[in-house]
């Protein structure tokens, strides 16, 4: 077993080691973030393994399952893939493969998820050989754990950058974060995943955490990477605006803000005891809009003459 991370520093650690938490002290994560923005203080105590003693990881779903085998054939781990020749998980026996696989410090693969993943690498390469020189990525070790300590009284922080292209004698540095999505359309991924999953706030939480290890580097981009599951496996390199990186640094400074309180306190609230008004949203009055034609028909035939009374025969 390792022994719990003590400093702030880069580390080898592999994917399940990192979600665990190997810091000493419970460390905060993007996804974390995510949490405490979206839900309350309570919940992210229960999503955090160090904090939550009954902790269980949630598994992943067949897409997720198909995320994180691309993920690893694309950051230069590609030999920890098992493929398993079966249709789908749903056979007891490929699922009792897949908890062999691992147990193994495998990733368990359908085949033909695996040819198909053998297809999108191919076109990644290819789209990976047209970047500028200064943009090339380094594929030789797959992800680094990051760890730092910010603020006073400090907490730690965590994040796993995908790739990196490190530019010392510039001064400069572009994280690159791969995603598989079924349309990496860049309009469509902003406005149905980007901000649903959190994304804007992983963007700014590694470039905060790469800073914080490296302030030799100046200036420090984030690239997302969305490459498309299915033909033509095509490629699209999204970045926050600058609207977008300032509105997820404030989110951030809050939920950090939050962490550190509830860290001294050893204090997880729920939500408040307040009665919570809505009003309702636009989508109400633009779906009201669309009837209101059929609702005044409905009016006026309320308002006329009623029908004569059918007498039964």
């Amino acid at each position: 077993m390792r022994k719990p991370i003590t400093k702030p520093g880069v580390y080898r650690i592999d994917a399940d080691a990192y979600h665990a938490d190997p810091c000493a002290v419970p460390s905060l994560s993007h996804s974390l973030i995510q949490v405490l923005l979206d839900r309350t203080p309570a919940h992210a105590r229960l999503a955090h393994p160090k904090l939550n003693p009954k902790f269980e990881a949630e598994p992943p779903t067949t897409e997720q399952a198909f995320g994180q085998a691309a993920h690893a054939m694309i950051t230069g781990e590609g030999d920890r893939l098992m493929p398993i020749k079966a249709p789908s998980w749903r056979k007891t026996w490929t699922q009792y493969r897949a908890i062999q696989a691992k147990g193994k410090k495998r990733i368990p693969v359908l085949e033909k998820d695996h040819r198909r993943i053998g297809r999108m690498a191919a076109r990644f390469l290819r789209w990976r050989a047209q970047l500028p020189r200064d943009l090339q990525m380094d594929l030789s070790g797959g992800e680094q754990t990051m760890i730092w300590r910010e603020g006073d009284p400090p907490i730690w922080c965590r994040i796993r950058p995908d790739l990196l292209s490190i530019l010392v004698e510039k001064r400069a540095a572009t994280i690159w974060d791969y995603k598989t999505a079924p349309d990496a359309n860049p309009d469509v991924w902003s406005a149905r995943t980007l901000y649903q999953t959190g994304a804007d706030i992983e963007a700014a939480f590694y470039i905060r955490g790469f800073q914080a290890l490296h302030p030799e580097i100046e200036e420090i981009d984030f690239r997302f990477v969305v490459q498309e599951r299915d033909p033509p496996h095509e490629i699209a390199v999204i970045a926050l605006g600058p609207a977008a990186d300032h509105g997820a640094r404030q989110r951030i400074d809050r939920a950090v803000a939050i962490w550190r309180r509830c860290m001294i306190a050893d204090d997880w609230p729920g939500y408040p005891a307040l009665v919570h008004y809505v009003d309702e949203p636009n989508w109400v009055a633009e779906r009201d809009q669309g009837r209101a034609a059929r609702w005044e028909f409905l009016e006026r035939m309320a308002a006329g003459p009623m029908p004569p009374m059918r007498e039964d025969a």
